[in-house]
């Protein structure tokens, strides 16, 4: 348990780099818009960042697709809500809401709800799988 714990800290000392902070935000912030697009997916939008992470050193490679990853999940709901097209299946639901929503004048109720409650839960795992893997 105090080696996984250990390992867990030098994981995360490893993310604290300001290089791999700014992939990961680089990777979110085009994880949103490919998520946006209807159409594209999460894994169509790994798949075109590939061929720019052969550069990286495979731990930002890594950070940054996985960054790319939950951007998609975080902005399939801009298009579910605001034109009722949901880019993947995971926002099919939020376009049965959002979008009557934003059809009443709340789209910026919605989009905040949406985005909200995709953060509590992907944070939420991501601490579940953290501690899951350490015991």
């Amino acid at each position: 348990m105090v080696e996984s714990l250990k390992m867990l800290m030098m994981g995360m000392s490893t993310l604290m780099d300001p290089y791999v902070l700014l992939m990961c935000g680089f990777g979110g912030f085009l994880g949103v818009i490919v998520g946006a697009l209807p159409g594209l997916g999460a894994t169509a939008g790994c798949a075109l960042l590939v061929p720019i992470t052969y550069t990286m050193d495979p731990t930002v490679a890594l950070v940054t697709l996985a960054a790319v990853y939950y951007g998609d999940m975080f902005g399939g709901g801009i298009s579910a809500i605001l034109i009722n097209i949901p880019g993947d299946s995971h926002a099919a639901v939020t376009a049965l809401d959002g979008y009557a929503m934003s059809q009443k004048g709340q789209g910026g109720k919605a989009l905040f709800t949406g985005f909200f409650s995709s953060f509590i839960g992907g944070m939420m795992g991501a601490i579940m799988l953290t501690l899951m893997g350490t015991m």
